[in-house]
């Protein structure tokens, strides 16, 4: 596993810290309070960066990645995995908050080989992550997500007042060698432009992302509550409460979908499984198709009173 380092409560500023080993930093508790880590430039409060196999675990900590350099479009990133070679990378976050204009960003070397199979692992659990500005909470192009048991909540000010569509979870163009496989479970996304989005699609010649998402809470935010494109993206929904969203609450990319005047470029044709989803109060609709060939039990039906 490597050395553990453990840091008792206070606040710690730092520049970006770059992990390129096996590690494990521990926040040492006492009552509420833990360790708190703030990034004083712009950058990634920890970088973990691996070309051979290698675990990293951090938990107990509070990360404040909140610097931006106002003449670019650079902000800073709490937790950021960088894959660099075919060996495992195993990362897990426990009893971490982070608040950051992107909370945690998984991907590979944008400077290596694109047909070179990465191996990553992220498990999020009991993670809390407010994002700043036009943050992501969690943005991926490879690898394997396992999000539990956490929350991901979007700017407190008003989303319309920012312009830009903002990301809860955020499934991007993965490698057409690499794979992105998402687990989320009894995980809360609220107050984003759309809570999560998952795109991908043969036309660029990109990988295939498989979404599971089982009991999560994914409402109020600005526009859908999930939106799903591309030909490469199947998705497995159960027993999650998808309401109170500014558009639909399940919208799959469809021309009847898109706002008036505009056609989606990378239609959806992946596969939709699951069952017993409680939508509700969604703006737009709960579902987008209405007529698309939706599974039995895909809504669960409304309690009688």
């Amino acid at each position: 596993m490597g050395a553990t380092i453990r840091i008792t409560p206070g606040i710690y500023y730092e520049k970006p810290l770059i992990l390129d080993k096996s590690l494990r930093i521990e926040g040492v508790t006492e009552g509420d309070r833990l360790p708190r880590i703030v990034l004083v430039e712009v950058g990634t409060a920890f970088l973990i960066r691996g070309s051979s196999r290698m675990t990293v675990k951090l938990q107990g900590l509070t990360i404040e990645a909140l610097a931006q350099d106002p003449f670019s479009d650079k902000s800073s990133i709490g937790v950021q995995v960088l894959a660099q070679g075919p060996e495992e990378v195993r990362v897990t976050l426990t009893g971490v908050q982070i608040r950051s204009y992107q909370g945690i960003a998984i991907g590979g070397d944008p400077q290596g080989e694109r047909s070179v199979s990465v191996e990553v692992e992220v498990n999020v659990v009991n993670t809390s992550i407010l994002t700043a500005g036009l943050g992501i909470g969690i943005g991926m192009s490879l690898g394997r997500l396992i999000l539990r048991e956490s929350e991901l909540r979007g700017p407190p000010v008003p989303l319309s007042a920012l312009g830009a569509p903002l990301y809860g979870v955020l499934l991007l163009n993965p490698p057409p060698s690499q794979r992105i496989e998402a687990v989320l479970a009894k995980t809360r996304i609220e107050n984003f432009g759309i809570g999560l989005m998952a795109s991908a699609s043969s036309k660029l010649e990109q990988g295939r992302i498989d979404l599971k998402a089982v009991e999560n809470v994914i409402a109020l935010n600005l526009g859908d509550g999930l939106y799903l494109l591309g030909d490469r993206v199947d998705a497995e929904l159960s027993r999650n409460e998808i309401l109170g969203n500014g558009g639909y609450g399940v919208k799959l990319a469809f021309p009847e979908c898109a706002p008036e005047g505009a056609r989606p470029e990378f239609r959806f044709q992946g596969l939709i499984q699951g069952r017993d989803n409680s939508l509700r109060n969604n703006k737009r609709g709960n579902l987008c198709p209405e007529d698309f060939n939706w599974p039995p039990s895909f809504v669960k039906a409304p309690e009688s009173p």
